[in-house]
């Protein structure tokens, strides 16, 4: 094999191309034991390589400077990559905002339950025994936990991206997210 090949801006440019792509296809869903994405940001730092290797180009005079065919394709590839790793990680926010927005309304559910009846539900399929639907949050791969506690305590949680949980507890106004 030619390792020479592997210095062709081609090489960069369509690996730099797919890493964002898999991180964008990744994006949106909740990760299970194996993260890709977390594996995929050595290889976009590596990707780094060839944009310095540009920028010394053009400021200092190297023997073997890459053309300006090469240097088009590379920041092409570039570009798109980390154009995908933003579009991803703009789905991801959307997705933990709607998912927020989804337990709000499950929240304000669970505080009328308590009105009515003096208590928090056991489960949310109480909830649903009285006509409110339940819905999933908007992340993929993910689900609503809810556990109510003492008679005035109750917290709903969801995984996020990254392994994060992010909850909201009875009468806190905010959702935290921690590893």
């Amino acid at each position: 094999m030619d390792w020479r090949r592997l210095h062709r801006p081609e090489v960069y440019a369509v690996a730099a191309a797919a890493v964002g792509a898999v991180f964008f296809l990744a994006s949106g869903r909740v990760e299970g034991f194996f993260n890709i994405r977390i594996l995929l940001v050595p290889v976009l730092a590596l990707s780094l390589v060839p944009t310095i290797y540009i920028g010394l180009s053009y400021a200092v005079p190297l023997k073997r400077a890459p053309t300006p065919r090469n240097r088009t394709i590379l920041l092409l590839g570039l570009i798109a990559g980390y154009g995908l790793v933003g579009l991803g990680q703009q789905r991801d926010g959307n997705r933990i905002i709607e998912s927020f927005n989804r337990g709000d309304v499950l929240i304000a559910a669970i505080e009328a339950y308590r009105r009515d009846t003096g208590s928090y539900p056991y489960d949310l399929s109480a909830l649903e025994a009285r006509g409110v639907i339940v819905q999933e949050p908007a992340l993929e791969n993910s689900v609503f936990w809810y556990r109510s506690y003492e008679t005035d305590k109750f917290a709903l949680s969801f995984p996020s991206v990254s392994g994060t949980i992010c909850t909201r507890r009875a009468r806190e106004g905010n959702w935290t997210c921690e590893s």
